[in-house]
Order: structure tokens, then sequence, then C-alpha cells
């Protein structure tokens, strides 16, 4: 689904919820494709930039808004990815590959996992 279908979609069912007091298995249906809608447009590659084509299709310029049907879009940024954290086996696996013993969920894990936290928050997850 493009984009502009997503954004029509959302309006629509933004708009025109059923009363949840009159059919409250229609509004739960309603709130859960709003909330899916939502999470798609957060998560959607979203052009960066984009190149004229107007001169032999080749890129005249580079502009920051599009100008359709004349531009396309250049890069895209990556989507926002969910943090995923090391499993115990794999905490211990570096415990002894760095330090070279592991006293069973001792000072190391702790503080493996205080770096982990740390790296955590200062990435956004």
């Amino acid at each position: 689904m493009s984009r502009k279908a997503m954004l029509m979609a959302l309006e629509a069912l933004e708009g025109n919820c059923t009363n949840a007091a009159a059919d409250p298995e229609q509004a739960a249906n309603e709130d859960a494709a709003i909330t899916a809608l939502r999470q798609a447009l957060e998560t959607e590659h979203q052009p960066v930039a984009w190149i004229d084509q107007r001169i032999h299709g080749w890129p005249d310029c580079f502009v920051m808004q599009p100008d359709p049907p004349h531009t396309v879009p250049l890069y895209t940024a990556p989507p926002k990815r969910e943090w995923v954290g090391l499993t115990d086996e794999e905490v211990s696996e570096i415990i002894d590959r760095e330090i070279g013993f592991n006293s069973c969920y001792g000072p190391e894990e702790k503080f493996a996992r205080a770096i982990e936290q740390a790296l955590k928050e200062k990435n956004g997850g």
C-alpha cells in the first residue's frame, strides 16, 4: 500500500469511527486498523531527496521536495529498528572470551548488562 493510500485510509477511519457503545467489536477493529496504519507510516522508508529528470532522464538537479511527475526519490532513510539485546548465552561467551572466566552471573554479568542498558538508552531504545 502506498503512503498516500495509507494516509487516506487513516483519515477515513479517524473521521468515521463507529460508536463503541453501539458496536464495540467494530470499534475495536477500527482502533486496531488505525494503530496498524500509524505504525506502518512511522516505519516506512522515507525519501530524503529527489532528482529532477526533465532532461533526457538524467538528473538535472537535486531537490528537497518532490515535484511529480518530474522527480523521483533519490535516497531513503533506513527503517527504525527495534532494540535487540544479547542472550544470556551470548553474554557468557563474551565474558569467557574477553575475561577468561565467568563466575556464574556474578559481577561480570551485571557489568555486561549495565553496558547493554546504557547502549540501549543512548540509542533511543
